[in-house]
């Protein structure tokens, strides 16, 4: 540090360095500033989610494993449409307002959830 001068200088092992120099390419990233336009940690849970899938810009999951994941209410669990009614569609459209994705979704014939992501 510097004194006065507001500056830090930071050193990295050489055995560390491998692992900082990957982390930006191997692991998800999105904007902090974005999850704090969500007003709910199950919509921010989601929204990371969706992030994973930017660069196929395709996810394709099923009702249980969101009610697993996102730890929905048993109604919700044993209601997909109350599921799609109160959890995704809400979430999906505060992702789409609040954050720079653009996400839709439907149901495939065998039931599971094909979400779009555009980034």
């Amino acid at each position: 540090m510097k004194r006065g001068r507001g500056s830090w200088q930071i050193e990295f092992n050489y055995k560390v360095m491998l692992f900082l120099v990957g982390l930006s390419s191997q692991f998800t990233t999105y904007s902090l500033y974005d999850c704090g336009q969500l007003n709910s940690v199950k919509v921010i849970r989601l929204y990371e989610s969706l992030c994973q899938f930017r660069s196929s810009g395709t996810w394709i999951t099923d009702h249980k494993w969101l009610c697993e994941q996102f730890m929905l209410a048993e109604s919700q669990k044993t209601n997909k449409a109350e599921m799609k009614r109160t959890f995704l569609e809400p979430a999906i459209k505060k992702t789409n307002e609040k954050t720079p994705l653009k996400v839709s979704y439907k149901t495939l014939d065998d039931g599971r959830f094909l979400l779009r992501v555009l980034d």
